[in-house]
């Protein structure tokens, strides 16, 4: 409850259907329906006062733009309580409404709130629905994290509030007892993406602002992971970030804003685990590998992969900079060093090294095995522990214009 009186006013006349000031609502006929008999109605404008005042007596949105996702955020979960409260996920088809909160709509600038409003309501019914998780703990978490400071205005911070709401011991890095669903609920049925990142994506996902995963995260059902430059992802802890066989990464940086990729707990080797890639057509490109394990693993499986380019980017203080299996790949203008092994190379059709700089690693600059085909033009490989390169079982070197020490 509100704990205060929410008077109610009804037969309001043909101009209103319902409505909530803040204080009260009312009903009136409008399209001659008789609103205040409309259970979904009722709950929803009740909703509306209460996440007023859970805001600190103001609207999410404001009242006079319905073209923003504040706005929206008001409609929604006055749908939402409305529609959990009844068990039912479409709002108002009594009245002539029905909005159907069991969708997969994304948000749409060029629409209005009563439109983007399923986009948010629909993610919070999702999750209601969701394995494992229940309708009382879902309708609470979605109460709490309203009431989280500082409160969300946009989707992407409801969804991050979520994850707080969620978190069960106060160290949101490991995780909470249900990221996984919350995100699924978000990101892959409605394309929203805050800062946490967890589980399956199995939708085209573009990342714009920094993330912390915090759980591993496969890609998968053949989505595309695109991460945009500037971004920073932090591992927040031993966690993988895997692109399955039919899907794909694009993390294209530029010289002034390079992709990061690295620790959100520490900076030491092996403080995240890999990034997996068993796909063809992935690219990288100036982007900032530390502090992991395998940071990057390009390998194709279960099939050979093809065209997977590595540009301009940098590997250090990682257990194992860059692995490549089965693949035809490119690695060009990259700066590997001060990792325990640089280069891992295995049973690949063509591997070209163009103009990279492999020095400072712990043991090999190059290793290599099982039948690669590796061509090196004009690169620089020195000073590692054990030499410029070691290889075993039929591998085929061609060095043009090399530094070798």
């Amino acid at each position: 409850g509100m704990d205060y009186r929410m008077d109610a006013f009804i037969n309001q006349g043909s101009y209103y259907n319902g409505w909530a000031d803040g204080n009260n609502i009312g009903f009136g006929s409008q399209n001659g329906q008789y609103w205040a008999r409309s259970s979904d109605v009722v709950y929803h404008e009740y909703t509306h006062n209460t996440v007023y005042h859970l805001y600190g007596n103001d609207w999410i949105g404001d009242p006079n733009n319905w073209y923003t996702q504040g706005s929206a955020m008001d409609e929604g979960f006055a749908d939402f309580f409305a529609c959990t409260i009844n068990n039912d996920h479409i709002q108002g088809e009594s009245v002539g409404v029905s909005r159907d909160l069991d969708n997969t709509l994304e948000w749409d600038p060029s629409e209005n709130k009563y439109y983007d409003c399923r986009v948010i309501g629909g993610a919070c019914w999702d999750l209601r629905e969701a394995p494992d998780i229940g309708v009382n703990y879902a309708n609470e978490l979605v109460f709490d994290a309203l009431q989280m400071t500082p409160h969300a205005y946009n989707f992407a911070d409801f969804l991050d509030n979520m994850i707080l709401a969620d978190d069960d011991d106060g160290n949101i890095d490991n995780g909470t007892p249900h990221d996984d669903q919350i995100c699924d609920a978000f990101i892959n049925n409605h394309k929203i993406v805050g800062t946490y990142l967890v589980g399956k994506i199995n939708r085209n996902i573009t990342i714009d602002q920094s993330v912390i995963i915090i759980g591993s995260v496969t890609v998968t059902s053949g989505a595309t992971l695109t991460i945009q430059p500037g971004v920073t992802v932090e591992f927040g802890g031993y966690y993988n970030l895997t692109a399955k066989a039919d899907s794909k990464i694009i993390a294209e940086g530029t010289e002034d804003e390079p992709i990061l990729f690295t620790s959100a707990t520490g900076t030491s080797r092996q403080s995240w685990k890999n990034i997996y890639i068993y796909s063809s057509h992935n690219r990288f490109k100036w982007c900032t590998f530390e502090y992991g394990n395998w940071a990057l693993k390009v390998e194709g499986y279960p099939n050979f992969a093809t065209d997977n380019v590595i540009e301009n980017c940098t590997f250090h203080d990682n257990d194992q900079a860059l692995r490549i299996h089965k693949n035809t790949a490119t690695v060009k203008n990259c700066q590997i060093y001060n990792n325990r092994h640089g280069l891992v190379c295995c049973n690949n059709t063509q591997v070209d090294f163009t103009a990279n700089h492999i020095y400072n690693n712990d043991r090999d600059g190059v290793y290599t095995w099982s039948g690669n085909h590796l061509n090196f033009l004009r690169n620089v490989i020195e000073n590692n522990g054990l030499g410029h390169s070691s290889t075993c079982n039929g591998n085929l070197y061609n060095f043009f214009g090399c530094y070798l020490t």
